[in-house]
């Protein structure tokens, strides 16, 4: 099934070679075995850099790594203990070594080196587990598959199979585990060996005895004791290699499918309209884009999760069936799956807004330059690239395929990309305020939205529109649309992070209209600083003092809160639409060290943690008119002090 190939020599071969001059003659001689994926990959003449090493003496490999250092005191690195409570050691070769006249090429090995151990759950309904010096024959017995048991005896560079069918299931391709332990006991223990079972299947090609699929099958429920954390990290190394397909057909066999992703497995059964999709329900074509999408983790997980919105959109109209809105409804589905897998916010927003757009593409066949423009203003530059190739997987995982995408990538590459319409208009909020002499409201997303569309038709004619001539439109355009400062009520947010200048903003902009922090309700005193109940409870008050303001006819209230969170924003951009007040976002922005500098000027029990101010930072996704906002105003407070 495999053709071995010779593997390039790798540091990590050379640390394996010099251990073979080093160990013999030592209390570590016949003791000392690397095991696991690195003899797996070698043996399949893979690359692998991942070189576990155990020690069959109890406290071996704190005394192993001690030892290679005594002896390379210049070319290793200090060794350091990986986690308390548990005999896992790490050492890294700074250098090239030379031993007795023989130059090894070790720079750059990382090596991590454990006692033999066992493992045991007293709680079955825990993943707690308790560890223990054990023999090499009972640290094999606990690893997950024959595969990632093979032993290197360091000593002598020999290979050793205590299992007797390790290195042949590896030759022959086939995924099981130890011959003496049941796969029921395998699985139960650690149910995460069942989605390493569907990675290694997919990324090998290996066959899976029909005995450890049906142990899958039984044990798939106790999937749900895995964090989501373990569980995302294997579906993260599926997708990077571009085998989404394959793992989810594998996931819904053995029943996996339902716990990790009910709603990929609610796609089975939401049929198309045969004339557009012949191939079948939702779900089938969703393989079928997978399997045209790129082998990455934006491109995977976009088409993974393109049409998780079709079964709550679902219409039949006659002898039709569509989905309208199904990629917006889609967008949210999306954000909530990948929360749940706990997946960065970076990555959230990139593929909830793929989601979302994913259609555009498709209605661009006979587009004009001019709306082309606007495609790529409003989805962003940085997306394009991505949007396509979701739009061109989508066009070829149908039955018959019906791929435009090609046509449209040439069309868009025509055009000049450095005379593209700016993301913001030609005249800020302040600007259109003045020239209209109107008062901050609907309008001015109007008249932004309005210079944006007018931009993308001078670019498309070859026109720079300056400022002069964007406000001539603007009062040609506008004149007649005044505010009724009377009917115009607003609902402000601040966002930022402590330090940002929120209240600063507040006292320059914002003296006349009702403030509303949750952090007038925490009661700050150095004797009884915050806990997560009082913001909880802080939250709570101030949710009951905004309905109290809205239904009093307040017209401008601000809501002054970190607002991190754009689904934590939504919630108060619905409430302002559901009451007829009109959302709108202050960005208060400031660097990180500013923010930091006043964060430490305040009193302690004040202070925000510094790790959970750089956190904020780090997640504040800023607010936008995508959101529903009808303007959002950025303020700098860097120099107010």
């Amino acid at each position: 099934m495999f053709y071995l190939s010779k593997r390039a020599a790798a540091a990590e071969d050379e640390v394996q070679k010099l251990m073979s001059f080093v160990l013999p003659g030592t209390p570590f001689q016949g003791k000392v075995f690397s095991v696991g994926g690195y003899e797996r990959d070698k043996l399949l003449g893979k690359e692998s850099k991942d070189l576990d090493i155990v020690v069959e003496i109890k406290g071996g490999a704190e005394k192993l790594a001690k030892y290679m250092k005594s002896i390379f005191p210049e070319e290793i690195s200090t060794p350091y203990q990986l986690g308390a409570g548990y005999p896992i050691w790490h050492i890294s070769f700074k250098e090239n070594i030379t031993h007795n006249g023989k130059t090894f090429n070790t720079a750059g090995a990382e090596i991590d080196i454990a006692d033999t151990q066992k493992e045991t759950y007293p709680d079955p309904t825990s993943r707690q587990r308790e560890t223990q010096f054990a023999t090499i024959e009972e640290d094999v017995e606990r690893r997950d598959f024959t595969a990632n048991m093979l032993l290197r005896d360091l000593s002598n560079n020999e290979i050793v199979d205590l299992t007797g069918v390790s290195k042949t299931d590896i030759e022959k391709g086939i995924l099981r585990g130890h011959p003496k332990v049941s796969p029921d006991k395998m699985f139960s223990e650690d149910p995460l060996r069942m989605m390493r079972l569907v990675r290694f299947q997919v990324k090998y090609g290996w066959d899976v005895p029909l005995s450890m699929l049906k142990a899958v099958k039984r044990n798939a429920e106790q999937i749900q004791k895995i964090s989501w954390e373990r569980i995302q990290d294997e579906f993260v190394k599926v997708m990077k290699l571009g085998k989404t397909n394959d793992a989810v057909r594998l996931m819904k066999t053995t029943g996996l499918l339902e716990y990790i992703l009910p709603e990929i497995y609610g796609l089975i059964g939401v049929e198309h309209d045969k004339r557009n999709h012949e191939e079948g329900d939702a779900y089938k074509h969703t393989l079928m884009v997978l399997s045209k999408a790129p082998p990455t983790l934006n491109g995977q997980l976009a088409a993974l999760l393109h049409d998780v919105g079709k079964p709550q959109t679902q219409q039949f109209m006659e002898d039709k069936i569509s989905f309208y809105g199904h990629e917006k409804v889609g967008g949210e589905i999306a954000e909530a799956i990948m929360r749940r897998l706990k997946f960065d916010v970076k990555t959230i927003k990139m593929v909830k807004h793929l989601v979302e757009n994913h259609m555009k593409p498709h209605h661009l066949k006979d587009a004009t330059e001019k709306s082309l423009r606007k495609f790529i203003r409003t989805v962003g530059k940085e997306t394009i690239e991505d949007l396509l190739d979701l739009a061109e997987a989508d066009s070829l995982g149908k039955l018959p395929p019906d791929n435009y995408v090609p046509e449209l990538r040439k069309k868009i590459e025509s055009l000049d990309v450095g005379e593209m319409s700016k993301e913001k208009a030609i005249l800020d909020g302040d600007e259109i305020i003045e020239l209209l002499q109107v008062k901050r409201g609907p309008i001015v997303g109007q008249v932004k939205r309005f210079l944006q569309d007018l931009e993308d038709e001078y670019l498309s004619s070859k026109m720079i529109l300056t400022k002069e001539k964007a406000k001539e439109e603007v009062l040609r355009n506008f004149k007649q649309q005044k505010l009724d400062d009377d009917s115009n009520r607003y609902l402000i947010l601040l966002v930022g992070i402590p330090g940002a200048g929120k209240s600063t903003y507040i006292k320059e902009n914002l003296s006349d209209a009702t403030i509303i922090s949750p952090d007038h309700f925490i009661g700050y005193t150095k004797e009884d600083p915050w806990t997560p109940e009082k913001v909880s409870n802080a939250w709570k008050k101030s949710d009951d003092l905004l309905l109290e303001a809205i239904k009093r006819g307040d017209k401008k209230i601000v809501f002054d809160a970190t607002f991190v969170n754009p689904k934590v924003r939504g919630k108060y951009i619905n409430i302002a639409k559901r009451f007829g007040l009109t959302p709108v976002a202050v960005h208060c922005n400031v660097p990180l060290e500013q923010a930091l500098k006043r964060n430490s000027q305040r009193p302690e029990f004040r202070k925000v943690p510094e790790e959970t101010l750089v956190r904020m930072y780090k997640n504040l996704v800023n607010p936008s008119e995508g959101e529903g906002f009808e303007e959002v105003v950025d303020y700098d407070s860097s120099e107010k002090e």
